[in-house]
């Protein structure tokens, strides 16, 4: 038997990576120490990095999405740091990734202790 921590996510537009990073940070800390052994974010999660965008792109959904594409491998590298650091399996959310085709899909990622998976919905 697994302890899962479910949590609903407040987005709120965090301007900065480093409050953003402070923030999933303590999210997944207080889940570890409270025992639990998978984290789980809800779908679109990724989209709360848009408040590191200038406000004129944040109001634009399809900008929005565009402009948080660089900062993916940053959140990632975040989230697989945390669930092996933590020793933790985290599901951080859903974001819409662009495709080598030009096409956004959603996606999500599945971090283990040792081990990252991501999986694509159209």
């Amino acid at each position: 038997m697994i302890k899962v921590a479910a949590c609903q996510y407040h987005i709120d537009l965090l301007t900065s990576w480093d409050a953003y990073a402070e923030h999933l940070t303590e999210l997944c800390e207080a889940a570890a120490g409270q025992g639990a052994e998978l984290l789980l974010l809800p779908e679109y999660a990724g989209l709360v990095l848009t408040g590191q965008l200038p406000e004129a792109q944040r109001s634009d959904l399809h900008g929005s999405i565009a402009g948080i594409q660089p900062l993916l491998p940053r959140w990632l590298a975040l989230c697989e740091s945390l669930a092996k650091r933590l020793q933790i399996h985290l599901q951080p959310g859903s974001v819409a990734v662009l495709d080598d085709d030009g096409l956004y899909r959603n996606r999500a990622w599945l971090f283990g202790r040792t081990a990252a998976w991501a999986a694509r919905t159209s």
